[in-house]
């Protein structure tokens, strides 16, 4: 804990500038409140006089470029109920389908924009949305998009159109590390076939999959 607060270090010396947390795909309005949260607990501890000084709560310090990860992997882990993977574009197509034959209406695929249909994400309850315009990921096309990412709070709009809010980018490896009951690892992948490493044990790759979990997304 005491490192994920110094991680913080680096998001205050570049000033949570809007451009910094674009290019590392970070929530500079998260990374704000958790600053001021970081401010007001190492007041309080300070205040109560429990602790006459606070060392693991000292004032942020600029960090090096390498920890910008260990901050992103810190707003990972406080947010493994609000995971969402890039959806397969088929998916998309066939949950419309099914959408539009619950409300006995017909489907065209061609009504459906390549926006739509490459750029949605599916959360853990299942359920497709997209990221908010406002959001340091956003983007048009499908290629720029994160294939995982955490979310804050999820919003609907008057037309049904739901969108994830305050989003940053994360390594699908963090999730296994950290996802617990929310991501299962798949078997080992046969490409890029495994490997033995220097001491002797065998590496591969395995898909990182979301577990369903029951209930809409987090409401803002």
């Amino acid at each position: 804990a005491h490192a994920g607060v110094l991680c913080l270090g680096a998001a205050a010396a570049a000033k949570f500038e809007e451009a910094w947390c674009d290019d590392r795909g970070l929530d500079g309005a998260a990374l704000k409140r958790a600053a001021r949260l970081h401010a007001s607990l190492r007041a309080a501890c300070l205040r109560s006089g429990v602790f006459e000084t606070c060392d693991a709560l000292e004032d942020l310090a600029p960090c090096s470029a390498a920890d910008d990860a260990r901050l992103a992997k810190c707003v990972c882990a406080g947010s493994l109920d609000r995971v969402a993977r890039l959806a397969d574009p088929s998916k998309v197509v066939l949950s419309r389908r099914r959408a539009a034959a619950s409300a006995g209406e017909a489907f065209d695929p061609r009504s459906l924009s390549g926006k739509d249909r490459d750029t949605a994400y599916e959360t853990l309850s299942g359920g497709l949305c997209y990221v908010s315009p406002k959001s340091s990921v956003f983007s048009r096309s499908r290629g720029d998009l994160p294939d995982f990412l955490v979310y804050a709070a999820s919003r609907e709009n008057d037309k049904g159109r739901r969108t994830l809010d305050r989003c940053s980018a994360v390594d699908p490896r963090w999730l296994a590390q950290l996802g617990g009951r929310f991501v299962e690892l798949g078997p080992p992948s046969s490409r890029p076939p495994p490997v033995v490493d220097d001491r002797g044990r065998v590496r591969c790759f395995r898909t990182a999959a979301l577990t369903p979990i029951s209930g809409p997304p987090c409401p803002l």
